[in-house]
């Protein structure tokens, strides 16, 4: 990010409009061969090993917006 000052960013909950550019990044993520962290963006079920759909991947987050399965101390909501 060039220059951009702190007032001009903002958090924004997934949705399907964000489903290109998470596939776009993810492939690229995978091909490198790193470790993606956090775990929670992986694409790949950690049991299972199968691919999650980026549908599921949205279940999970909204799971973890409204039942608080999420920390009390992150950025509220």
């Amino acid at each position: 990010m060039d220059n951009i000052e702190i007032a001009e960013l903002v958090l924004v909950l997934p949705d399907q409009s964000h489903k290109a550019e998470y596939c776009r990044v993810m492939d690229a993520w995978e091909a490198c061969g790193e470790k993606i962290q956090p775990p929670s963006m992986r694409r790949r079920g950690e049991k299972s090993g199968e691919k999650v759909s980026f549908e599921r991947f949205l279940e999970w987050c909204e799971d973890d917006r409204t039942t608080a399965s999420m920390l009390t101390d992150n950025v509220p909501m």
